[in-house]
């Protein structure tokens, strides 16, 4: 395990992936916020933690062999810290949207669709694969794994945040959520293949 120390971050997005499959649906307006945020927490953790593998990586081998879990760890807390506070606002809005989920299922539909096509998403995405050097012991490395986290995540949600919209607005329809995961690991090897 020492060449893929990012092991268990894969195991974390299957787990919440079992857990997102596992847990009955019930329509977001008659859940508390709380619930709601550890779902979108989960649909985070699922969705994405398998496109920063290569970020992951980064952290771990950039950072001294005893503390490369702790580097992983840290990157994973500044990574959710971003999609937290977007999901708290998105969550917030959500309870105020009409009582009729088809039209906002399909107005978040559309204006994901209009957001995959355009060239801000596409910048968006490229900030998904920026490096930043971290320090290799001390404080300073353990504020940079935060930092490097924070800095990724932030660009993810500003690549991403239509799709999760989707996902958030159909009440985090399997369905969705798996086309929605599609289309973003699509985006992934496009970019990568460019």
């Amino acid at each position: 395990m020492w060449r893929h120390p990012e092991w268990w971050s894969v195991a974390l997005s299957l787990a919440a992936w079992i857990a997102i499959f596992s847990t009955p649906r019930h329509a977001a307006s008659h859940q508390s916020t709380a619930i709601n945020l550890l779902f979108w927490l989960l649909m985070v953790v699922a969705m994405m933690f398998p496109l920063v593998m290569p970020q992951v990586r980064q952290a771990a081998f950039h950072s001294l062999w005893s503390r490369r879990h702790r580097a992983i760890a840290l990157f994973l807390i500044g990574y959710v810290l971003p999609w937290l506070a977007f999901g708290a606002i998105v969550i917030t809005l959500q309870g105020k949207l009409p009582s009729d989920r088809r039209a906002s299922v399909i107005v978040a539909i559309l204006i994901a669709a209009a957001w995959q096509g355009s060239p801000s998403k596409r910048r968006a995405l490229n900030n998904c694969h920026r490096v930043m050097p971290l320090a290799p012991r001390g404080w300073r490395a353990n504020r940079d794994c935060v930092m490097f986290g924070c800095r990724i995540g932030a660009a993810c949600v500003c690549a991403c945040w239509a799709l999760m919209l989707v996902c958030t607005v159909s009440d985090h329809s399997i369905l969705t959520m798996c086309v929605a995961t599609m289309v973003a690991i699509y985006d992934r090897a496009a970019l990568g293949s460019a």
